[in-house]
């Protein structure tokens, strides 16, 4: 199997087409809260970014899943999910399955920035399963590619196992219920995963 059957089962699934493809070397996502559209681009903006290291140049198709693949506003999809992650972005080698949360404030000394890493990993967990039960031979479909859950936040949480056992608790039931390890940061670089 190819990212090229992947993305056409998405396409399938969801009775749509790829929002955007780029192989810049370098390339910003970021969230749009004015249109509740996450977009890829070639150039950095004021917005907060997740910067996506490109060195190979190598295509990434760009699906909106929140408020693109999922319309805003819509409470429930599939068999009663309501979580979901921002965007899916498929390369020749991976699906990133990515959440934005980028708004936080890495000085801030605000709690419920964690509150927003938890949530980002129910968002991502549930789309998974989604993606699971719509697209038939999911897992097959994906053989060939590695499958990267991805937050995008400015301050990586503390994953100190004796200092900050809920994080950690989170991460190890996030895993358990996808086999999926979580990756995390204001970058996503490829080659370093």
């Amino acid at each position: 199997m190819s990212s090229r059957e992947l993305k056409h089962s998405i396409n399938q699934a969801f009775k749509t087409v790829v929002h955007h493809t780029q192989s810049a070397e370098w390339l910003y996502l970021y969230d749009d809260s004015t249109t509740h559209y996450t977009y890829l681009e070639t150039y950095h903006n004021e917005r907060n970014s997740l910067l996506i290291y490109n060195r190979l140049k190598i295509e990434n198709a760009h699906y909106c899943v929140d408020g693109g693949l999922i319309p805003y506003g819509q409470e429930i999809y599939g068999h009663n999910f309501r979580k979901r992650c921002d965007s899916l972005l498929v390369t020749d080698h991976f699906l990133f399955i990515i959440e934005l949360k980028m708004n936080i404030d890495p000085n801030s000394s605000d709690k419920t920035k964690w509150g927003d890493f938890a949530i980002a990993l129910q968002q991502i967990e549930q789309f998974y399963h989604y993606l699971h039960s719509i697209i038939p031979d999911f897992q097959d479909k994906c053989k060939g590619l590695r499958i990267v859950p991805f937050i995008g936040i400015k301050l990586p949480p503390n994953l100190n196992k004796k200092t900050n056992t809920q994080r950690w608790n989170e991460i190890v039931t996030f895993s358990t219920a996808t086999h999926l390890k979580i990756r995390f940061g204001e970058e996503l670089d490829p080659l370093n995963i």
